[in-house]
């Protein structure tokens, strides 16, 4: 939780999400695109389909939290 509610991340999550808004046209394209910068892979289809019942911003603050991206396997 600490990661989820630091100032650093929220700033991160909303710069994240503007990158990903201007790029893409379509919402799976954003959630596409958001997955390969955080992950460097495309979302299951698992993920896309859960992915699509967030707004962007909640998308990328649940990527910069989640363990694919603060830990190197």
């Amino acid at each position: 939780l600490a990661l989820f509610n630091n100032d650093f991340i929220l700033r991160q999550s909303r710069h994240l999400a503007d990158r990903v808004r201007q790029a893409a046209v379509a919402a799976d394209s954003a959630i596409t695109r958001a997955f390969q910068l955080c992950f460097q892979r495309p979302p299951t289809r698992q993920e896309l389909t859960d992915a699509r019942s967030l707004d962007l911003f909640s998308l990328c603050r649940a990527l910069l939290n989640s363990s694919e991206f603060v830990y190197v396997d």
